[in-house]
């Protein structure tokens, strides 16, 4: 940090201004600046902590920082100052509404917290008809709130990823496997032509809680959606909620025999809506390859 080396002022002036440049900070760092008025040392405090703000927002599988809110669908907030360092998750549902002392609301409306950390809370939507667009608040521990504004639609699709950036390969198994339906290699291989596939993402529509017997009004427990895969549509797909994961949804599809194959096939999510209009997934990949041939047809 740079301060002038000393400052005059002149009779009948109340303040000089001084400029810090900081290259770098922690969130303890503090600074007491010291100068003589009256031939009476005088020290000004000098706060250097970087504060407390909500700088992204973003749904938890696409990390499309562009959020939009669906009911009961996941997502994130990204900033800095939410818990001092602290960091706690949910162990199960009903998902609390504090984790680390710390509250969320969007709308006005609390929402269930499943990770906070000082830079980081994963949340769930409030299962609610609400209008876009919203405010996501966050209040710590101490009081303090920010508030950050995102849009709100019934459905906002997000498939989940392996490295979880919402790009490349998807988290989607061989149907019936442990086995993501990827490139050959540990815990993983291709789909096959004639097999199904399991897709888990988020922000499908409203969904009852794992904890609650009961739905929303008027919601499916399995909603139908299309899958593009290669550029072929498969209007097929079954999703319906995933087990003991709130806001979390499973999709399973039959891949047909003439299937484009490859290593990274691009597969997308689209939920049509009563009006009509189409709401699409990011784009992830899959691998699927032809079934090796058992056996030989040698005399």
């Amino acid at each position: 940090m740079k301060v002038p080396p000393s400052a005059t002022i002149a009779a009948g002036q109340s303040s000089v201004t001084f400029i810090a440049v900081v290259a770098a900070i922690s969130d303890t760092e503090s600074a007491v600046i010291t100068a003589q008025g009256n031939n009476t040392p005088v020290s000004f405090g000098l706060d250097l902590s970087p504060g407390f703000v909500i700088e992204e927002a973003a749904n938890s599988a696409s990390y499309d920082t562009d959020l939009v809110c669906s009911p009961g669908s996941l997502a994130s907030v990204f900033g800095i100052g939410f818990t001092s360092g602290t960091i706690d998750q949910a162990l199960a549902v009903p998902y609390p509404k504090k984790l680390a002392g710390v509250e969320l609301a969007v709308g006005g409306v609390p929402a269930s917290l499943l990770y906070v950390s000082d830079r980081m809370i994963n949340f769930q939507c409030p299962n609610e008809d609400l209008s876009s667009p919203v405010m996501v608040a966050v209040t710590r521990a101490n009081g303090d709130t920010v508030k950050y504004q995102v849009a709100w639609d019934k459905v906002s699709p997000g498939i989940f990823t392996t490295n979880m950036t919402g790009h490349g390969q998807g988290v989607v198994f061989v149907a019936g496997t442990q086995l993501i339906a990827g490139p050959e290699a540990a815990g993983s291989r291709p789909a096959h032509p004639g097999e199904s596939i399991e897709i888990f993402a988020t922000g499908l529509g409203a969904a009852p809680p794992q904890h609650s017997r009961r739905r929303p009004l008027g919601v499916p427990l399995v909603l139908s959606v299309s899958l593009a895969i290669g550029g072929q549509q498969l209007p097929s797909a079954q999703a319906a909620p995933a087990p003991s994961f709130d806001g979390l949804w499973h999709i399973t599809a039959p891949l047909p025999s003439d299937i484009q194959t490859g290593d990274t096939v691009p597969l997308q999510l689209n939920v049509r809506l009563s009006d009509g209009r189409v709401v699409s997934s990011n784009v992830v990949t899959i691998a699927i390859q032809a079934a090796a041939a058992s056996g030989s047809t040698g005399e």
